[in-house]
């Protein structure tokens, strides 16, 4: 995981990043986006603490439609659906790290 983080740390970190979720309380889905600068491409790492679902649809205001997805890390999926992130994180405290762009 830390190859692959170093390997996209510079276009992560170059973006606007933005907090999704609920603020972490222990049982919550809580993450953050990074909107690439003037392109329709980023990045979305999603945590998902002792919540009871396996799945949550997390608003992301300026998420387009449309986009693929590349996962990255973690175990799971994430896609969007209108302006949100879905993503399905099947084990309590685990993640999802993806890469998006315009829909191919």
């Amino acid at each position: 995981l830390v190859q692959t983080w170093r390997a996209h740390r510079e276009a992560l970190f170059a973006g606007t990043i933005l907090p999704v979720g609920s603020a972490p309380d222990g049982h919550a889905w809580t993450g953050f986006v990074s909107f690439g600068r003037g392109r329709p491409d980023g990045y979305a790492l999603v945590f998902r603490e002792l919540s009871p679902v396996a799945e949550a649809q997390i608003p992301v205001r300026g998420l387009g439609e449309n986009l693929h997805w590349e996962m990255l890390g973690g175990a799971g999926r994430v896609d969007s659906v209108r302006g949100a992130l879905r993503v399905t994180i099947p084990n309590t405290l685990g993640f999802v790290f993806a890469r998006f762009c315009a829909g191919r």
